[in-house]
């Protein structure tokens, strides 16, 4: 696989994934009788949070199409996925959050070193590629 096709699939599954965790989030807030996980979540709260995640899953994308065009999309990302974790973090230690929802915020931090290691190394390969 080149670096070209590497980086369009990884922005691609960060879009998935996005759009899973947005999915699930919006399947909460309407039946939370059927996930049985803790929601840290009102309804409305929920859905702008699924909203936004999702928005960014559309950058994702976006960046997927073309990642040498869309390297501020990388960084708004980098920065959205630490912060969320942060955030996510800061309750659950707290014990105002679920832990259990810790393991899918691990994969925010995944991908933001990915973002991270395309825009430091991986940005000048895709254009020489």
């Amino acid at each position: 696989m080149t670096r070209r096709t590497y980086y369009r699939r990884m922005f691609y599954a960060a879009a998935i994934y996005n759009w899973l965790a947005a999915a699930a989030t919006i399947a909460k807030t309407v039946s939370p009788s059927q996930i049985p996980i803790d929601s840290p979540f009102d309804q409305f709260g929920g859905q702008v949070f699924a909203l936004m995640v999702a928005v960014f899953g559309y950058g994702y994308f976006l960046v997927g199409r073309d990642p040498a065009r869309n390297e501020a999309i990388v960084q708004i990302g980098i920065i959205g996925k630490l912060l969320i974790f942060l955030l996510f973090l800061a309750y659950a230690i707290a014990g105002t959050f679920p832990f259990i929802l810790m393991i899918p915020a691990v994969g925010d931090v995944i991908f933001a070193f990915l973002f991270l290691e395309f825009l430091l190394v991986g940005r000048a390969r895709y254009a020489n590629a």
